[in-house]
């Protein structure tokens, strides 16, 4: 094999990632890799590695993208359940999708010219447009469930991450309401508007009937998910309803971004006192938590914060107890014997770094997949999710005082993700179903 590519028609760091991960794990640094992806993924591009590229298709995000994602991000979970998710998707999803189908044709012309021994993607929104462009190439395909957990095969409803309780099933009813409100409203204050999103609705909808259907097997697809899926087949067996439509692994190494943590490391390393790290991933700009009320609890408890955020908080200045980064190594700050809790959104790529990095977590997640990980990392005993966010400070001191058993556990957990040696088991099942070598 001399080739593989990842192709992405997402630009987020959150799909990038874990496709860089299953990259890394299978050309162990012998394999050229070059990344096909929207312009918009450039910053993120500019930190590969010696041995991966880049090229670009064009842009995908829609107009005022960065503010329908911190409006989203910024959302309580209530305002986001009844009428923000009907509003993003609307503004930002659909016509990131329909932008993403539109510059297929250019990533099958790009692809092709790379003529790779294999490709890799994310299986987030648009999985059988890169089934399309394998069967068009004439590679295989690695698809990685974006989630790396057991949560698409899980019901709906009456599940404990849901928390599901006669407000917020209240909740779910009025939302479909007020979308329904909210379209009427939107036809007769803005017509253009209104005319645009049906037009975009059903070219859209001409995309995914000419997409491959993956209900069924296809033998250059290898579907597989990466992360805790494996531990929770393993731990909560009993509890959760197995996702038997891909292959589960364990946890990856984090991807080798070309970050120069110098200054961070020798932050940590400066005192002896154990460091909180607050991080919610690439597309939240610092959610709704507090940083400054989390930053002062933790002091008072002895704790030093590291705070990882796209956004310089405003009223919290650097000293000996904070520290703001806009971009760390977060796996390897994780593994610092110093970092002894991580706030987190619970996304896939903070799950695998918090399990190898053997550090308990206190979840802040924001929908979906997220809540069903932090319910996860209760069920293991990791971590905990404190709800509803009134509560947040008061457990949050709580588990800052008396962490020692989560520690240990999270140790426990990080010890059996190496042992599944995920990287190795991952590399072999590839090679040997298409005979690469």
């Amino acid at each position: 094999m001399k080739r593989i590519v990842v192709a992405s028609l997402v630009p987020h760091a959150g799909h990038l990632s874990p496709s860089l991960r299953i990259a890394a794990a299978l050309s162990r640094g012998e394999i050229e890799v070059v990344v096909v992806a929207p312009e918009e993924a450039r910053k993120l591009m500019d930190r590969l590695p010696t041995g991966y590229s880049y090229q670009s298709i064009g842009s995908v995000m829609p107009t005022d993208s960065a503010y329908h994602i911190a409006r989203w991000a910024g959302a309580s979970p209530l305002s986001r359940q009844l009428y923000i998710n009907s509003s993003f998707d609307k503004r930002y999803l659909l016509p990131l999708t329909l932008n993403g189908f539109r510059l297929l044709p250019l990533l099958k012309e790009r692809v092709t010219a790379l003529a790779p021994d294999l490709i890799i993607a994310d299986d987030h929104l648009f999985r059988g447009a890169y089934a399309e462009l394998a069967q068009y190439v004439g590679a295989p395909l690695v698809l990685n469930r974006s989630n790396g957990s057991h949560y698409p095969a899980q019901p709906l409803y009456g599940v404990p991450w849901r928390r599901d309780n006669l407000w917020s099933l209240t909740a779910r009813r009025f939302a479909r309401v007020a979308s329904a409100v909210e379209n009427r409203a939107l036809r007769l204050r803005d017509p253009s508007w209104h005319g645009k999103q049906r037009a975009m609705l059903q070219e859209l909808r001409g995309y995914w009937e000419r997409a491959v259907d993956l209900s069924v097997p296809h033998e250059h697809v290898f579907w597989v998910s990466c992360g805790l899926s494996a531990l929770e087949a393993e731990l909560l067996e009993t509890q959760i309803v197995p996702d038997n439509s891909v292959a589960h692994f364990g946890p990856l190494p984090s991807f080798a971004w070309q970050v120069d943590s110098r200054e961070t490391l020798a932050w940590i390393d400066a005192d002896s006192r154990p460091v909180l790290l607050v991080g919610f991933g690439t597309m939240a700009p610092g959610m709704r938590l507090p940083i400054e009320v989390i930053a002062r609890e933790a002091a008072e408890s002895g704790f030093r914060t590291l705070y990882a955020s796209a956004s310089r908080p405003s009223n919290v200045e650097p000293s000996d107890n904070f520290l703001w980064s806009a971009w760390i190594d977060q796996a390897a700050i994780l593994k610092h014997p110093s970092v002894r809790l991580f706030i987190s959104h619970c996304g896939s790529g903070a799950m695998q770094d918090a399990l190898l990095g053997g550090v308990p977590m206190i979840c802040h997640p924001m929908d979906g997949d997220t809540r069903y990980n932090a319910w996860v990392v209760t069920q293991l005993d990791s971590g905990i999710w404190p709800t509803p966010e009134h509560i947040f400070s008061s457990r949050l001191n709580e588990l800052i005082r008396n962490g020692e058993a989560k520690q240990a556990r999270a140790i426990e957990l990080r010890d059996r993700a190496v042992e599944l040696n995920a990287a190795q088991q991952l590399s072999e099942a590839v090679m040997s179903r298409w005979g690469l070598t």
